[in-house]
């Protein structure tokens, strides 16, 4: 009994903990990554107005934040998400202002200078064409997810859609991939990498090839190169920030699926020769199979779907995404192998002496293993396929003495045999 209630404790409290960090969430988001709107609020004769009451509303999720014109009239609303804000001023004995249009970028600051003119509270003045200025201490560059959208989109070197690719197309003295970069000549991997505010860095510092988020995920890119700010981190090569989308009070989503198959490719030239000399016949004159010379499987599929919107209006919003990536490459070359057979594993590569000799013409080589007309420092023929052992000399048979396997290959080997078999002849 006592255990029982010692159990249902643990599990209130453990509630209470989720529950608090939950509501406390605001304050504990990361900051490094937030706007501010800044300036200074001023009457008809230009004199500074103190206690304004200021209010920024974020267009998408109604979010508010607020903050009081000082005694030199300079207020500042902090920590703002990314997104569209309109931005109202407010106080008794003046007309309410209300600045619509107002874009706020990661890691930036816009100051936005308000006049208000005599009347009553009631009344107000909507303004849309005031110039706002960018305070950006930093140099670099940003993109959106418009601009992601627009532009063509990147695979990386692994096959696989590239969030950061841009960054490295459109920021200057910024080179590289996500993998490893330099910023103004920096040294690689010196890059600092937030996500939402937070560092990523776990691994690889810089490194954002394998635990990067799903493109359709990102809304905002803001890579800085100079004029780093203290909060921003640890940075030998400068910061690349990724601001993941929002839920809104409205619902957006995507889906998208990009393909390559082998069925809608052309075979390769050498490939439509070797059958042109086949003919009909299943087995080619040069000894192989005509199945060897068809379209190898080369696929790439790569889909995805992220949505998100109002969990309640007004307060609580979702977004998620999901992207799924998978390639299979079966092609190969004439004496070449994705993989190596079980004779192979053993140290046995007699196998490579039949294939290089069926490769030859017939003409040239009338016997099996075809020789090379060279010899190896012993005298002994080379045979097209050979392996030559540490001396230089030709393996007997092509098989490499037992007693040449060291115990570490010997276990190498044996993860071969276990997981990388092949999974196709030729």
């Amino acid at each position: 009994m006592i255990h029982d209630r010692f159990r249902r404790l643990r599990f209130c409290l453990y509630l209470l903990a989720v529950s608090v960090l939950f509501f406390l969430q605001p304050q504990l988001w990361a900051q490094v990554d937030r706007g501010t709107i800044t300036g200074t609020v001023t009457d008809n004769t230009g004199a500074v107005v103190p206690g304004v009451q200021v209010m920024a509303i974020q267009v998408e999720t109604n979010t508010k934040y607020t903050s009081v014109s000082n005694g030199l009239g300079i207020y500042s609303v902090l920590n703002l998400p990314i997104g569209t804000y309109s931005v109202s001023f407010d106080k008794q004995g003046f007309k309410t202002v209300v600045q619509n249009g107002i874009v706020i970028l990661a890691n930036h600051t816009s100051a936005v200078d308000v006049r208000l003119e005599i009347g009553s509270i009631s009344q107000t003045v909507q303004v849309t064409a005031t110039p706002i200025l960018d305070m950006q201490t930093e140099t670099g560059s940003n993109y959106t997810q418009e601009e992601i959208n627009d532009m063509p989109v990147a695979i990386s070197a692994l096959g696989v859609r590239d969030q950061l690719e841009f960054s490295f197309q459109i920021t200057p003295n910024v080179g590289g991939d996500p993998w490893y970069s330099t910023v103004n000549g920096s040294q690689q991997y010196t890059k600092n990498v937030l996500l939402d505010g937070t560092s990523i860095d776990s691994g690889v510092v810089g490194d954002l090839t394998e635990t990067g988020p799903s493109p359709d995920a990102i809304e905002q890119v803001q890579v800085d190169t100079n004029g780093i700010r203290a909060e921003d981190g640890r940075s030998g090569g400068g910061v690349f920030m990724l601001e993941m989308k929002s839920g809104t009070n409205q619902w957006h989503g995507s889906a998208f699926y990009y393909t390559a198959n082998e069925d809608l490719n052309a075979n390769t030239w050498d490939n439509n020769w070797y059958l042109s000399q086949c003919g009909s016949a299943l087995i080619c004159p040069n000894g192989n199979s005509r199945n060897i010379y068809g379209r190898a499987r080369d696929r790439f599929n790569d889909w995805g779907v992220s949505g998100g919107g109002p969990i309640r209006k007004n307060h609580t919003f979702f977004y998620s995404a999901f992207e799924k990536y998978a390639q299979s490459d079966w092609r190969t070359s004439p004496n070449q192998a994705t993989a190596p057979t079980a004779k192979m594993l053993t140290g046995d590569f007699s196998e490579l002496l039949t294939y290089a000799a069926a490769t030859q013409r017939t003409t040239k080589c009338p016997t099996n293993p075809c020789p090379t007309g060279y010899n190896d420092p012993a005298g002994n023929p080379i045979y097209y396929g050979a392996i030559f052992l540490p001396d230089g000399t030709v393996a007997s048979g092509n098989v490499i003495p037992a007693g040449m396997m060291s115990a570490a290959g010997q276990k190498v080997a044996a993860i071969y045999q276990q997981y990388y078999k092949p999974t196709g002849g030729g």
